[in-house]
């Protein structure tokens, strides 16, 4: 008996430092001050339960709001397109002002998706957010032709954002207006 209750005590002695290590660690990475401090508790005492008419309502909230998100925003993304280019060779391109341009993206992990007419081999940049400023702004564009490349492409593109729905984030895509035409002139 006497070895089980040391056992016991050992174990929950060492249960104990690793709880508080935890709670120092935790405190240590989000800036807490190391020196220690007193919390004061309010006396809990029972209540009687809300009457029918107190309690919460059971009236459907809207499905689907604006995700705030680190930046705050609450307005769905948008973007836009605009202006060419033309390859004079296959390593060299003129832009002519070749630019996405955005608005109220939540996220620097938001992805940009481009897409081709013809489909197929170009790459084209930027892909994310993460380097080119959020929640509004713009940048030029980049294009690399495959091998064999068609004489001319449209590209389209769609930004990612996020959305409440159901009390999930959930990722929505917003398609851009406009459209860059690239040229292929060799």
């Amino acid at each position: 008996m006497q070895k089980s209750l040391i056992v016991g005590s050992i174990i929950a002695g060492a249960v104990l430092a690793l709880a508080w290590g935890v709670v120092r660690w935790d405190d240590a990475r989000h800036g807490a001050s190391p020196s220690p401090s007193v919390v004061v508790s309010p006396d809990v005492s029972a209540s009687p339960l809300p009457s029918g008419s107190a309690l919460p309502s059971t009236k459907p909230r809207p499905t689907v709001t604006p995700f705030a998100g680190p930046t705050g925003l609450t307005a769905p993304a948008s973007c836009t397109l605009e202006g060419s280019v033309r390859f004079l060779s296959k390593d060299t391109y003129e832009s002519r002002n070749a630019r996405i341009s955005w608005e109220n993206v939540d996220s620097r992990g938001r992805n940009i998706v481009w897409k081709t007419s013809p489909s197929g081999g170009l790459n084209i940049g930027p892909n994310i957010f993460e380097s080119i400023g959020i929640p509004k702004g713009s940048s030029d564009i980049t294009v690399a032709l495959p091998a064999n490349p068609a004489k001319r492409y449209t590209l389209s593109a769609e930004i990612g954002y996020g959305q409440i729905v159901d009390g999930n984030v959930a990722v929505k895509q917003a398609k851009c207006s406009g459209s860059i035409v690239v040229d292929v002139a060799f």
